[in-house]
């Protein structure tokens, strides 16, 4: 419903996409993209989007749960070059002015940049960075409004503020565990009912929520599901640990 592509497709002989125009490319009302794909002599699949508004949520939502192990298949080599000025996500929240361009081959992401801006023109990034500890690639995002963020992929509404990095292996063509670990630090928790109990409990004013001045934790990503593990959680009022998954 709201669904509106216009446009050309071409196929090659096998019914292989050689190149696709969409001028309107609106998968949800009030969606204003267009879209150009072709595929270069090597193979890859070069995507291009531009626009001035586009709804993220059902893409955050996919995003976010991964690939089901049974309908996995082979990752085309793929570049894309992403340019819109509004991307609506969950609970009110955008993303502005985004600028993503990304590569992949082989099944694996080489290339990475990502700027744009979350909550009240905070900037939110992202890039690939090696791990000192181990050489190794990751993913690596960071924004000064991690409540936003949160927010935005209808993550946990209740956090408000927070410095956010995050780093994660990249996704693989096998689907293999996204090993990762972010770090918030001074955020504030509000509205939430057992918080504010251990809070006014404690003698603290009731209502206005609950600072800490730190959150840290690994994780593990697999298809739909997010392993915590090592979590630690600190602040003037309340502490918590997580040592298990």
């Amino acid at each position: 419903s709201g669904a509106t592509v216009k446009g050309t497709v071409e196929l090659d002989a096998n019914n292989n996409l050689v190149a696709a125009s969409f001028p309107v490319f609106s998968l949800s009302d009030g969606d204003k993209v267009s879209l150009k794909a072709d595929r270069s002599g090597e193979g890859t699949l070069r995507v291009t989007m531009r626009g001035d508004v586009y709804d993220g949520r059902t893409f955050v939502k996919s995003a976010l749960a991964g690939v089901d192990e049974k309908s996995k298949q082979k990752q085309a080599d793929l570049d894309l070059d992403i340019k819109i000025g509004t991307v609506a996500g969950h609970n009110g929240e955008t993303l502005r002015g985004l600028d993503l361009k990304l590569s992949r081959r082989g099944g694996r992401i080489r290339t990475f940049a990502m700027n744009s801006k979350i909550g009240r023109d905070t900037p939110f990034n992202g890039d690939i960075r090696v791990r000192a500890r181990d050489n190794h690639q990751v993913l690596f995002m960071e924004t000064d409004d991690a409540g936003a963020l949160f927010r935005f992929t209808d993550t946990y509404p209740k956090m408000f503020g927070g410095s956010m990095w995050v780093a994660m292996d990249p996704p693989t063509e096998d689907q293999a565990p996204q090993v990762g670990t972010i770090t918030i630090r001074n955020f504030l928790v509000r509205g939430e009912a057992a918080l504010d109990r251990i809070v006014s409990g404690a003698g603290g004013p009731a209502g206005r929520g609950v600072n800490f001045s730190e959150m840290s934790a690994g994780f593990t990503k697999t298809p739909g599901r997010m392993a915590v593990r090592d979590g630690i959680v600190r602040g003037p009022q309340v502490g918590a640990t997580a040592t298990s998954e």
